[in-house]
């Protein structure tokens, strides 16, 4: 880029060593409001050619996300369709545990009453413990 020189009334005053006439004031005037105007810069047609390429690429990204959200919400339903879930087991001795709590609330008094029931219980409890 070549070098910018500006002349202003200032500096053809300095110059000339006194003060410059009228008209020619006007003419340095209307030069000085020129080289104050913003200049419009022009983009070679490489930089828009690498716009045009950069919005492209931008839109092929924006089809492509809503392809890859589908495909994630996908895989993200057959892993909750796929989750392993324990199967239930049942309570053991469940019917011996409740004839113990029913004769514990029937005889409050003589707890020795229940000792046939509770050796029951216990036994049922051992069964399901030594089992693998």
């Amino acid at each position: 880029m070549a070098p910018t020189v500006r002349i202003t009334r200032r500096l053809v005053e300095t110059l000339s060593g006194g003060k410059i006439s009228p008209q020619l004031s006007t003419q340095v005037q209307a030069e000085e409001r020129q080289s104050k105007a913003v200049p419009v810069k022009k983009y070679p047609a490489v930089e828009k050619s690498h716009l045009r390429e950069t919005v492209h690429y931008g839109n092929l990204l924006l089809k492509h996300e809503g392809n890859e959200l589908r495909q994630v919400n996908e895989f993200a339903d057959d892993l909750i369709k796929h989750e392993y879930v324990s199967p239930q087991k049942p309570i053991p001795c469940q019917s011996e545990r409740q004839a113990c709590f029913s004769c514990y609330k029937e005889n409050k008094e003589d707890l020795s009453a229940c000792s046939k029931v509770v050796r029951e219980y216990h036994q049922c409890s051992q069964l399901q413990n030594s089992k693998p």
